[in-house]
């Protein structure tokens, strides 16, 4: 009973430090071939050396339809902003250099944010196929930038790209949801959140939920071998004196009638 108490006031002093949203967006890393000139040595890359970035993007206004978010950048309107500063472009490098997810074939995107920045996130997912019709057309020149990642050993240059890869693309767009006063009508302060990117175990463990399966499974054994005689012993002992009640009742209307 002791080690109980001790375990729900744990849980009591550190629930006020869980604050966090997520977002999670689980796909198919699909072989395909593209032949277009992208920029993507640009673009923030994720990858199985670098799997997770801190990253920064001002949400688009509230009440902004998720079909609207730097909508006149997909389509090449003459007043779009060149710089939509509402989304973000990622490379999804799910094979890398080292090709140490290449037995993988499902990942998941993971993006959370701290709970004291309002906003929904949308995650869009493209393999090279699809990708040159959804990207905006300012980011189809080579002096398009949209991150400033650290270099990294697997970026690749600009240019066409014609090989074959499974390598995968993510749009993330925001929004602002906070209702702020009539008074406070400056633009949403930009939102830092993490995305992470990791392969399925199975097609549905993610690899971060992996040590805690693992540490688990020997918990749940221990409680079925150790507590569950334990407990079937108290329920025994109830269920044995639930039944004397019942006769002694029995007894006693037969007594009485």
């Amino acid at each position: 009973m002791r080690g109980l108490r001790c375990c729900l006031a744990f849980f009591l002093v550190t629930l006020p430090a869980v604050c966090a949203n997520t977002e999670i967006v689980n796909f198919d890393a699909v072989e395909s071939v593209a032949r277009i000139s992208l920029p993507i040595s640009d673009w923030t890359r994720l990858h199985p050396s670098n799997p997770e970035r801190i990253l920064h993007v001002q949400p688009a206004p509230l009440y902004t339809a998720p079909a609207d978010i730097c909508a006149e950048s997909v389509r090449g309107d003459d007043n779009a902003d060149p710089e939509c500063p509402h989304e973000i472009w990622l490379v999804l490098d799910v094979d890398g250099s080292d090709r140490k997810w290449s037995r993988y074939a499902r990942f998941t995107l993971r993006i959370s944010w701290p709970a004291w920045a309002p906003a929904d996130f949308i995650i869009d997912i493209y393999s090279s196929d699809n990708l040159q019709d959804a990207m905006p057309v300012h980011a189809k020149t080579p002096t398009r930038i949209i991150a400033n990642p650290e270099p990294t050993p697997t970026d690749i240059p600009a240019g066409e790209s014609a090989s074959v890869s499974r390598t995968m693309f993510a749009r993330i767009r925001l929004v602002d949801t906070g209702v702020r006063p009539p008074a406070a009508a400056a633009p949403a302060e930009p939102v830092p959140f993490a995305v992470l990117l990791e392969p399925l175990y199975f097609g549905v463990v993610p690899a971060s939920v992996v040590p805690i399966v693992a540490f688990l499974v020997p918990v749940v054994l221990c409680a079925a071998w150790v507590v569950a005689p334990f407990v079937n012993a108290q329920l025994a002992r109830v269920a044995d004196q639930a039944r004397k009640e019942i006769v002694l009742m029995k007894a006693a209307k037969r007594k009485h009638q």
